[in-house]
């Protein structure tokens, strides 16, 4: 049977999705867990991964296992109850074999989110970037628009990326101000390595005034990186939709 599962996680303790050994990820908690109750090792393969730090709204996976003993039901329940409390397990459903999480994806959205009062909050830490600044959002909105649509975006990624073509295809990016949080989603088919991080770094040094949105579609037509803003921290990103 393959099973189909959505996921839930704050990754601040941990380093990523992806399974390195023993190391504390969020793919290494979830097949010992599952292992466990079904007494069968078990492979997950996901949507795709998260960095250390970065949290999930809704991460998908599949694996498949072969004991018929237990429900999908209960199987939800009995792996919650040992998963870390910053980890569980939304839904469950039985899929077809040729379903594959990562493959038939469609769309991911990401979900950035900071504030920019003077004095951090400490109910916010390590759920938003703090970012304490005065921001144009028109400008920001502007630029953006620039980036939504089919484009080369080696200016967008860190190196250290196994990527051999930076064609990517970005559906849409909103941005919400609410008060002095400012929340950014940003959807496309997929993603570069920090690719998400990158973006919203810019355009918020777009809304500083630090970058003009000339020098961003620069950037994006010749892949320099002179003018791309810093990499924003880990804290505020979340994988917040997949859709098949």
């Amino acid at each position: 049977m393959r099973a189909f599962i959505t996921i839930e996680y704050n990754g601040g303790a941990y380093l990523g999705w992806q399974k390195n050994g023993e190391q504390k990820t969020i793919c290494y908690e979830l097949e010992r867990a599952f292992s466990r109750v079904l007494s069968q090792e078990i492979k997950i393969v996901a949507s795709g991964r998260t960095d250390a730090g970065v949290h999930a709204v809704k991460q998908s996976a599949h694996f498949d296992f072969s004991n018929k003993e237990i429900s999908l039901k209960a199987l939800l329940h009995a792996v919650n109850r040992i998963l870390p409390i910053d980890v569980r397990i939304t839904s469950i459903k039985e899929v077809s074999e040729r379903f594959h999480a990562r493959y038939n994806v469609k769309s991911k959205t990401y979900l950035y989110k900071c504030y920019t009062s003077s004095i951090s909050s400490p109910l916010k830490e390590g759920f938003f970037c703090h970012y304490p600044s005065v921001l144009n959002i028109e400008n920001m909105k502007k630029c953006a628009s620039q980036l939504i649509g089919e484009h080369n975006f080696k200016a967008f990624c860190l190196s250290g990326s196994d990527a051999e073509n930076f064609i990517r295809r970005i559906m849409s990016i909103d941005i919400m101000r609410k008060k002095d949080e400012i929340y950014f989603y940003v959807k496309g088919k997929g993603f570069l390595y920090s690719m998400v991080r990158l973006i919203v770094g810019t355009l918020l040094a777009v809304g500083e005034g630090k970058i003009t949105c000339e020098q961003v579609k620069i950037s994006l037509e010749t892949g320099d990186k002179n003018h791309v803003g810093k990499k924003v921290d880990a804290c505020g990103l979340y994988l917040y939709d997949v859709e098949y």
